[in-house]
């Protein structure tokens, strides 16, 4: 495992891309960074990927078109059936969406 700052929209020279897996959690709460995570994504991911985001759904009118977006550039955008979450954590909020299939051709394509 690597371990390496990263600034969303920004991918280092060096950094080894595309990643296995991306793990990212309660990273949707600053609607203006956004665009950046999806360009970051992008950068970091190819058609073999696996992306999870874990969130709290704050604003739906914020969040939806990133979703909406997400969906222009991966195969399958699926959320967690709310009965597969802990039980601890239903009714506060929390969501897992997994991200598969990035589309090809995507990389750079986000510039939002």
């Amino acid at each position: 495992i690597s371990v390496q700052l990263l600034q969303w929209g920004d991918v280092h020279h060096g950094m080894k891309t595309p990643f296995d897996i991306v793990f990212a959690s309660d990273c949707l709460y600053d609607h203006k960074a956004l665009p950046s995570l999806l360009t970051t994504l992008l950068m970091v991911t190819d058609s073999n990927s696996v992306v999870y985001l874990t969130y709290k759904r704050r604003i739906d009118d914020r969040e939806q078109p990133f979703f909406i977006q997400l969906q222009s550039y991966f195969s399958d955008v699926a959320f967690a059936p709310p009965d597969t979450v802990q039980a601890e954590w239903r009714g506060s909020g929390l969501f897992l969406c997994r991200l598969t299939g990035k589309k090809q051709d995507t990389s750079m394509l986000a510039g939002c």
